[in-house]
């Protein structure tokens, strides 16, 4: 099952992705676009290089 919330910034997709989880699909993996870019970031790839200096 795949679910996607789409929204602005801080418009709650995050606490309605942690609402679900939290209640009704305890083994739901949360995957966020911040969560990817902060760990793309950390490594010493180009593209994290990239992402660092943006």
């Amino acid at each position: 099952m795949v679910i996607v919330f789409i929204g602005p910034p801080g418009c709650g997709k995050g606490t309605q992705a942690n609402i679900l989880k939290e209640s009704i699909l305890p083994d739901l993996n949360i995957l966020t676009v911040s969560s990817l870019l902060k760990e793309k970031s950390q490594d010493e790839s180009i593209l994290g290089k990239d992402i660092k200096r943006k």
